[in-house]
């Protein structure tokens, strides 16, 4: 909030972990990563200095699992996909419940893959991890470990296999047209979808 309002620089990112993005128009770049950086330390954050973390602006970074790339000069759409490692780390997870087909698995190890199944289909077009996760969520309510059926790792190994394939999200600018606003209930809403 201070950045935005005393200094009017453009960030964010996942404020409630420790992945920060920062925007800027590339004349202005270096003079707003100084000025972020000042304000960090005056606060008493203590900021990683390394090439791993640090790095320059760009028209494509990432933040917690995903790729954002900004558009070329005179585009207006911006793309959004997984980052390579957070699918590699899903196959990962993916290859240890095969592993335990037939046997039974910790509910806590079935949370964690239903959530990143979850947050990687954010970033894709569509709802491609909908059936796993409804299947992992049913599950998981059994108890505290549960048997790793052919139907379970079926469904989670397609869910993964259309993540992998899956189309990046494309969010256009805005436009000049204002928001349409509806207000309604959902039962409402859900009756005049039927009655069509």
């Amino acid at each position: 909030m201070i950045l935005a309002r005393l200094f009017k620089l453009v960030g964010g990112g996942d404020d409630f972990f420790d992945d920060f993005c920062q925007l800027e128009l590339s004349p202005l770049a270096g003079g707003a990563w100084k000025v972020a950086e000042a304000v960090l330390e005056l606060l008493g954050w203590r900021i990683s200095m390394g090439d791993d973390k640090r790095k320059p602006f760009a028209k494509s970074f990432e933040i917690l699992g995903a790729v954002i790339s900004l558009p070329a000069a005179g585009e207006s759409t911006i793309e959004v996909t997984n980052k390579e490692s957070r699918l590699a780390q899903l196959h990962e997870q993916v290859s240890r419940l095969k592993a335990l087909k037939g046997l039974s698995a910790q509910r806590s190890k079935l949370e964690s893959l239903k959530g990143r199944l979850l947050y990687a289909a954010g970033h894709t077009y569509g709802r491609c991890t909908q059936l796993a996760c409804q299947l992992l969520h049913k599950f998981g309510g059994e108890g505290p470990a549960l048997k790793v059926s052919a139907e379970l790792f079926h469904v989670v190994t397609e869910a993964l296999d259309l993540l992998v394939n899956a189309k990046p999200r494309l969010v256009q600018a805005w436009s000049q047209c204002p928001p349409v606003l509806i207000f309604t209930d959902g039962a409402e809403l859900w009756t005049n979808l039927l009655r069509r």
